[in-house]
């Protein structure tokens, strides 16, 4: 399924590869076919990868994997994403964990709390020295907002300065492996944008989720003005398109 998918994404971006950024999606519960495939689709021109954020979740929106990111059975994965320049792409996909409550139908609790999540996946690549072993490797949270990434940075650093003896191997504070690789992006995010000299204007994308309703089209414009209202004209730019452009290499 997923091949098809993706042989149909990349014919459908083909019509205009300046404006259609294919996302595809691998099998990473089996690590030499996610590789064969990454190679296919990057060919295809396709951009980047769709990761599930928590890799053990199984849910309406997720292809879970069988092991965490710190395990080195993905190492030839991370090799093949970083050699390619595929970017690894993570959407608000998982959910609660508690019995019950861990899949939409409970969308209340849910949309709450997905835009979190990803923090497990950034610590794993950083902890797990996934983002120091492969220097070109990136991570981009879609939809998951930004604000709460103020915390996970400075926090990171805390943890590594108060107790470094476990964090063996980190050659650098997280917070700086944090600004070169991963990146978010926001639909309404006013904590983000105030925080963003914390996160890393050159981190934060803008996003719509046009054409959904859930999203902040169609009153997108609207948005911009308010929420980058106080921002300088090329960190609105680094925002809205900059960032994007940089880090799919358009």
């Amino acid at each position: 399924m997923m091949y098809a998918f993706n042989s149909w994404l990349a014919e459908f971006c083909a019509h205009d590869p300046a404006r259609l950024i294919g996302i595809g999606e691998i099998p990473v519960w089996d690590v030499p076919l996610a590789v064969k495939e990454a190679r296919r689709i990057a060919k295809a021109g396709l951009k980047g990868v769709l990761m599930p954020a928590v890799p053990g979740y199984e849910g309406a929106w997720s292809s879970p994997a069988d092991a965490p990111y710190t395990n080195p059975v993905y190492g030839p994965l991370w090799s093949t994403l970083d050699e390619l320049g595929l970017v690894m792409v993570v959407h608000a996909d998982a959910a609660a964990a508690t019995q019950g409550l861990e899949d939409y139908n409970n969308a209340a609790i849910n949309m709450i709390i997905n835009k979190t999540l990803p923090g497990e996946m950034i610590a794993s690549l950083i902890v797990g020295h996934v983002f120091r072993d492969h220097r070109n490797l990136k991570l981009v949270c879609v939809e998951t907002g930004v604000g709460w990434m103020a915390h996970l940075v400075s926090w990171m650093d805390v943890l590594l300065r108060e107790h470094p003896a476990m964090y063996p191997g980190l050659v650098e504070l997280p917070s700086e492996t944090f600004h070169r690789h991963v990146f978010g992006s926001f639909l309404w995010d006013t904590v983000g944008v105030l925080n963003r000299n914390i996160i890393g204007i050159e981190n934060i994308m803008w996003c719509n989720d046009f054409p959904h309703a859930y999203g902040p089209w169609p009153n997108s414009i609207e948005l911009i003005r308010k929420e980058l209202a106080e921002l300088d004209e090329e960190s609105r730019h680094k925002i809205l398109a900059g960032n994007a452009e940089r880090v799919f290499g358009l």
